[in-house]
């Protein structure tokens, strides 16, 4: 009687302390990932130091007993040889009329070599990483690789060729048969949870065959990685597991991205896809952005007017309209900026206060106020999540608009000094 009773009630509590951390924890990591991704954009200065000095302040919601980690480790293979694949003079096009997409490109990939493939959507980024895997034959050039290199392969055409028969837990295990513990690990990490691990990949949606697929390159163990996009259709948990994986895999890892947290935190080197041209980039991400970045956004032309005197006038008239055009331009994303960042700090601090009277409540064994707090606390995580989600491509459009004014602007005064010259 009195003895289950009270069973019930601690089972109770611990649920919602659980609920409460796990939400907590969520948080945290979301706060965390917003710090590496916008501590480089000055923009976002000031909402970066705001949200450390949060994180210092607010202690964490003590978890009542251990659990197991969903997080993943791509499964490697000892690789004894300096080298393990080397590309020279690469020629490839499908359209032997048309420019080629890849021409000249040579690479050397080597042991624990972290290596990022960026450029737009449609300039060769997929094809690369086919002719990298042996998937393409070059039109000209070699690819030599190791006799003994294995290679992981992601891209998301892969996951039509999944045996829509198997279940998700059958497809990863089959990749290693040697672990079921282990597949599951991997399983639950890609969001797939008890009940989803046993659908048949047939009835699965596009983004789900495409985490299978990530599942079973993470579980086979490899050399190297070649990567596609791996991080499209993961949450933010997710993502962030996967990118830590990368960062520790013993193997090296050529990745296809547009993930800027990959392209900060693992990538050392970069092929540049850009302007019709692929290059090798020997620099972080960071550095590329230091010394020019992208070419791809126009420049104004210089001004065809006569020299000396003249030509100055109406460069000083062209840097003018320039900069009432970049006032324009940025302004309103700026108010953007600044109303989202507003009301983030705003939700962020209703979630703490919800949280701790969640867990206040359920001390109390307070059954109405944990349920009207719990709702609560769902309401403004949704909100904090859309906030973000908003947040991201305002900032990264700002920071792309900034950066292409900076370099006409630098233009037209190179040209004005010419002209006085």
């Amino acid at each position: 009687g009195d003895t289950g009773k009270m069973y019930e009630q601690v089972a109770l509590e611990e649920e919602v302390h659980e609920r409460a951390r796990t939400a907590d924890e969520k948080r945290r990591r979301q706060t965390e990932l917003f710090i590496r991704r916008f501590r480089a954009k000055a923009r976002l200065g000031g909402l970066v130091r705001s949200r450390m000095k949060m994180l210092e302040k607010q202690r964490p919601i003590e978890q009542l007993s251990p659990e197991e980690s969903l997080e993943f480790r791509f499964a490697s293979a000892s690789f004894a040889a300096a080298q393990m694949l080397a590309a020279e003079d690469l020629r490839f096009g499908y359209d032997p009329s048309a420019p080629p997409l890849i021409d000249g490109l040579s690479l050397e990939i080597g042991r624990r070599d972290r290596i990022g493939v960026i450029g737009r959507n449609g300039r060769g980024k997929s094809t690369l990483l086919r002719l990298l895997a042996g998937g393409l034959a070059p039109n000209a050039g070699t690819i030599r690789r190791h006799p003994l290199l294995a290679t992981g392969f992601f891209d998301l055409a892969g996951a039509d060729a999944l045996s829509p028969h198997a279940t998700v837990l059958e497809a990863i295990l089959a990749a290693d048969p040697s672990s079921p513990q282990r597949a599951r690990d991997i399983a639950g990490a890609l969001m797939f949870g008890e009940d989803l691990m046993q659908k048949p990949i047939a009835v699965l949606s596009g983004g789900e065959r495409s985490r299978v697929l990530l599942g079973t390159v993470i579980a086979r163990p490899c050399h190297l990685l070649l990567l596609d996009e791996p991080t499209n259709h993961l949450d933010m948990e997710s993502c962030d597991s996967l990118l830590e994986a990368l960062g520790e895999f013993d193997g090296s890892v050529v990745v296809a991205t547009h993930n800027e947290q990959y392209l900060h935190r693992v990538a050392e080197r970069l092929i540049v896809f850009d302007r019709g041209r692929v290059t090798v980039f020997h620099g972080t991400y960071a550095e590329f952005l230091e010394r020019g970045g992208w070419s791809d956004e126009e420049t104004p032309p210089r001004p065809r007017t006569p020299g000396g005197a003249s030509a100055r006038r109406e460069l000083k008239r062209a840097m003018a309209r320039l900069r009432a055009e970049r006032s324009a331009a940025l302004k309103p994303l700026e108010e953007s900026i600044r109303r989202l960042e507003s009301a983030i700090e705003n939700g962020e601090q209703e979630l703490h206060n919800a949280t701790a009277a969640l867990v206040e409540a359920s001390h109390r064994s307070d059954g109405a106020s944990i349920a009207a707090m719990s709702r609560d606390c769902h309401r403004l995580r949704i909100r904090i999540e859309q906030l973000y989600s908003e947040l991201a491509p305002v900032t990264d459009r700002y920071d792309t608009l900034r950066e292409e004014y900076r370099r006409r602007e630098n233009d037209v005064e190179r040209a004005y000094r010419a002209e006085g010259a």
